[in-house]
C-alpha cells in the first residue's frame, strides 16, 4: 500500500511540473476542479456567440461539475462575434482568429475551415500542445492538464492501457516476424506532452511472477528505427541480393531477388531497379511516469 500511494504521489508531482511547464509557455491553465457558475460563463461567452447549437453546455451533465468552454479546450472565450456578422466576413474571420487556437501547421489542417484532414496521426506528433488541447481535450498527450484535476488515477491508468499503447500488436508483430525474440512485449507507443516517443513506467515494480501470470511489465520503450523498402512490410530488417544468370538466354541479364529477413520471397526484380532502403524517424527515449 505505501508503495502504490508513493507512486501516486509522484505521478501528482510530475503533472504539477506538466502544468508549470504550461503555464510558463503561455497555455491555457489547468481546467480547475472547482469554481462557480459565474467563473464557468465567463469562460463560455464568446465561444457561445458563435456555437449557438448545443445539447449541453459542457459534456458534463453533471449539476455537480461547473466547467466552461476554455476550461477544457483553451482558447480566448473573450472574444465575441457580433450579431450582424455573417460567417463570409471579414469581421467574422477576425473573431474567429482572436479566440481559437491556431496551428502550426495552417495548410495541413485545412484553417479556417473546420474539415478536418483524414490523416492526422503524425501531424499531431509535430503540432502545438496548445492547439491539441483546443481540438480534443482528452488526448493523452494534453489530457492531464484538461481532465487530471478530477480524473488523474484514470489517466494515468489509461496511459498505460493496451488500447493506448497497442503494445500486444507490437509484441506479436515482432515476435513472428523474428524481430525480436520476446513473447511478452517491451515496446508500446506513447508520447510526451510535445509530441516526443515516451518510455512507459509501471507504478509498482511487478515481480516476475506477476508478469509471467498477467502480463504485467516494468515498462515499455519507444519504437526503434528500422529499415524499410518501400512497397514492401515495414518489418523487414534486411534484406539479400541473390543474382543469377541464365546463360542459355539470347539476353542474358543479371537478376536481383530479393529475400526478407523471414526467408520469404518478396519479388524479382532488374539490378538497375532494385528499391533502395528508406530510413524511418527513429525514436528517443523519455520517460512518463
Amino acid at each position: 500500500m505505501r508503495g502504490i500511494t508513493a507512486a501516486f504521489l509522484l505521478l501528482a508531482l510530475l503533472t504539477s511540473a506538466t502544468q508549470c511547464r504550461a503555464a510558463e509557455s503561455g497555455a491555457a491553465p489547468p481546467a480547475p476542479m472547482k469554481q462557480t457558475a459565474a467563473e464557468a460563463a465567463l469562460k463560455s461567452a464568446g465561444c457561445m456567440s458563435c456555437h449557438t447549437t448545443t445539447d449541453s453546455l459542457t459534456m458534463h451533465t453533471s449539476p455537480g461539475v461547473t466547467l466552461g468552454c476554455a476550461d477544457c479546450h483553451g482558447g480566448n472565450a473573450g472574444v465575441f462575434r457580433a450579431a450582424v456578422a455573417l460567417p463570409t466576413s471579414a469581421e467574422y474571420r477576425r473573431a474567429l482568429d482572436a479566440a481559437h487556437v491556431h496551428p502550426r501547421y495552417p495548410e495541413e489542417w485545412n484553417y479556417p475551415s473546420s474539415v478536418k484532414p483524414p490523416r492526422t496521426y503524425t501531424l499531431l506528433n509535430r503540432e502545438s500542445p496548445e492547439f491539441i488541447r483546443f481540438l480534443n481535450p482528452s488526448d493523452y498527450r494534453v489530457a492531464r492538464e484538461a481532465c487530471g484535476a478530477c480524473h488523474l488515477r484514470i489517466i494515468v491508468a489509461a496511459e498505460r492501457s493496451l488500447m493506448a499503447t497497442t503494445a500486444m500488436f507490437w509484441a506479436a508483430g515482432a515476435y513472428n516476424n523474428g524481430i525480436l525474440p520476446f513473447k511478452h512485449t517491451i515496446v508500446g507507443e506513447a508520447y510526451t506532452r510535445d509530441g516526443q516517443p515516451a518510455k512507459l513506467l509501471t507504478p509498482v515494480m511487478p515481480t516476475p511472477e506477476v508478469t509471467r501470470r498477467h502480463g504485467i511489465v516494468p515498462e515499455l520503450s519507444p519504437l526503434p528505427s528500422w529499415e524499410v523498402f518501400p512497397p514492401g512490410d515495414v518489418f523487414v530488417s534486411s534484406s539479400a541480393a541473390v543474382a543469377t544468370s541464365s546463360p542459355s538466354s539470347p539476353r542474358s541479364a543479371t537478376r536481383t531477388r530479393r529475400v526478407s529477413c523471414s526467408g520469404s520471397r518478396s519479388r524479382d526484380a532488374p539490378t538497375s531497379a532494385s528499391p533502395t532502403a528508406a530510413r524511418v524517424p527513429g525514436c528517443g527515449s523519455q520517460s512518463r511516469s
